[in-house]
């Protein structure tokens, strides 16, 4: 079964965990930029508000256009304490920002928002994921980055391709560090949608890496 949707979002790895999980997203950008509304107070209001932004920005400029009912949008940070650690712009802020991580515990939330345009309703939810990282060396740091895994990702690092260099284990969803809680998207289409999505592609894929960052050494 292939569920039409729009991905809000140019992140490759987004729309490959849509289509591992039986979607056909088509893509469109909104390009907004991606600051949160001044009246949020917890990391968590800031990431949905951005999503949400997102979402919007995409239904306004498809409105009438567009056969698909529902837009996902998504926002993910990396919090190291009270910093928030964006993209980076370049390899010396990539560096920085991965000698912050070393040795550290972060979190990172993913907020997903849903627009539901033929029942007008809005579904929002932030997942965190807690990521504890090795004692990275310098030359560790500039082995990682040479293999350009930083350039459009928060944090400077992504979980799917080479993780198991930089991280030690994480406690909570894996594809939540990814960049879409995989755990957020089943029970949403369960409880209003009543569909049933499997994850045995996603799991076939990933299974390994994940077995490799549990918390409990399982």
């Amino acid at each position: 079964m292939k569920l039409p949707l729009i991905l809000a979002s140019k992140s490759p790895r987004r729309k490959e965990i849509l289509q591992d999980l039986g979607f056909q997203p088509r893509v469109f950008e909104s390009n907004i930029k991606e600051i949160s509304d001044p009246w949020c107070r917890s990391m968590e209001d800031k990431v949905i508000s951005i999503a949400r932004k997102k979402a919007d920005a995409v239904s306004s400029i498809l409105n009438g256009t567009i056969s698909e009912n529902l837009i996902i949008a998504a926002d993910t940070i990396v919090c190291l304490k009270e910093e928030i650690l964006g993209k980076p712009k370049n390899q010396n802020e990539a560096v920085k920002m991965l000698k912050n991580l070393s040795g550290n515990k972060h979190t990172v939330i993913t907020a997903t928002v849903i627009i539901d345009r033929q029942k007008k309703t809005n579904f929002e939810m932030a997942n965190k994921t807690i990521v504890n990282f090795k004692k990275l060396t310098n030359e560790g740091i500039l082995d990682y980055l040479g293999q350009n895994e930083y350039s459009d990702k928060a944090g400077a690092y992504g979980i799917q391709n080479n993780g198991n260099r930089i991280i030690e284990n994480i406690e909570g969803d894996y594809f939540n560090v990814m960049g879409l809680s995989v755990t957020t998207l089943i029970d949403y289409f369960k409880t209003y949608h009543n569909i049933e999505i499997s994850a045995k592609k996603l799991m076939s894929k990933h299974g390994h890496m994940i077995r490799k960052f549990r918390s409990d050494g399982d």
